[in-house]
Order: C-alpha cells, then structure tokens, then sequence
C-alpha cells in the first residue's frame, strides 16, 4: 500500500480502522473482504497491543484469518494498494523487507500462534 507520509510503497497486513460502534473481530472481517478479497471460516484472536503509546492511544487488535475463500475484492476509493500474496512461512523467515510496524508486530503473533498449535498438535 502507499503511504503518503513516507512517500513509499510498504508490505502490510490487511488492516484498517473500526467503525463507530464496530467490534474488532468484525471490522477484521470487513477489511480482510475489502482489502484482498478474501473471507475466513476460522478466525482467531492473537492479542492487541498499543501502536505507539508515547503519543497516541490507538489500539490495534490481530487476528489469524484460516481456510480462505476468494470473494470480490473492495477497496476503499482512497486505497491506494496492490494484493500481494506470499506463502506464510516465506513471511516469518523476515527476509521480505517489511518496515511496517503492526505487520512486524501481527507477525509476532502469529508466530507464536503457530507455535502453541504444533505443541498441542492442531
């Protein structure tokens, strides 16, 4: 997606902001529709954690979407964004080049997700 602040095209994770009243598990579904085209029969909630707690209060809550189905895609008109899709493995090796700090951190996560599930074997 480009960011205009940085001037730069950034890898990122689906994401956006809630709407008023929205639940974060709900606007993860809209954005993951929205954004790439895609809608999940699984879902699990990952944690939130704080973007930048020096200065703002925004919460950003993860999720792991699983066993995908392509639907159409619909972006925001002001996205500006190209789906890209890479094998999840190739993304936790972090030999991709993402500077973006809320997938840095959603990656985390989901490593660590995949973790617990290999030790209890799901």
């Amino acid at each position: 997606q480009y960011r205009h602040a940085i001037g730069e095209w950034l890898l990122e994770l689906p994401a956006g902001c809630l709407e008023p009243g929205e639940k974060p598990l709900l606007a993860a579904q809209r954005e993951l529709r929205e954004d790439v085209g895609l809608e999940a029969h699984d879902w699990r909630p990952l944690g939130a954690f704080f973007s930048s707690p020096g200065f703002a209060s925004e919460e950003l809550h993860a999720f792991l979407a699983r066993d995908l189905t392509a639907v159409p895609q619909d972006p925001d008109e002001d996205e500006d964004l190209i789906v890209v899709r890479y094998p999840l493995a190739k993304l936790l090796e972090g030999e991709i080049g993402i500077c973006d700090g809320k997938t840095l951190a959603t990656l985390l996560l989901v490593e660590r997700e995949c973790r617990k599930a290999a030790k209890l074997g799901r």
